[in-house]
């Protein structure tokens, strides 16, 4: 009987090993296949940023300025009017 029961704990942490080793390999690969995925995007990204890409953009009338510059300032004014806003309210307490 003494046996029989080693035997079956022995099986049970083979199972639960084999278990863990699985879950810890798609863990694993699922990583990869991110990390895998974020290489492609930025790589898209990439080409679509080189320099004869906005070379020609800038020539067919693309105006950088105001595509990136004003919604920039924009967030940047906005984010300096609320820490503003903070000292003030925190100034009055």
């Amino acid at each position: 009987l003494f046996l029989l029961l080693n035997k079956q704990r022995l099986n049970c942490r083979k199972l639960l090993l084999s278990r863990i080793n699985y879950h810890r390999r798609s863990e694993f690969t699922e990583k990869i296949s991110h990390r895998q995925s974020q290489v492609e995007s930025y790589e898209q990204l990439k080409e679509l940023i080189s320099v004869d890409t906005l070379k020609t953009m800038q020539l067919l009338g693309f105006n950088y300025k105001a595509a990136i510059g004003e919604p920039l300032t924009e967030i940047c004014a906005n984010a300096i009017s609320k820490l503003g806003n903070k000292t003030t309210v925190s100034k009055r307490k």
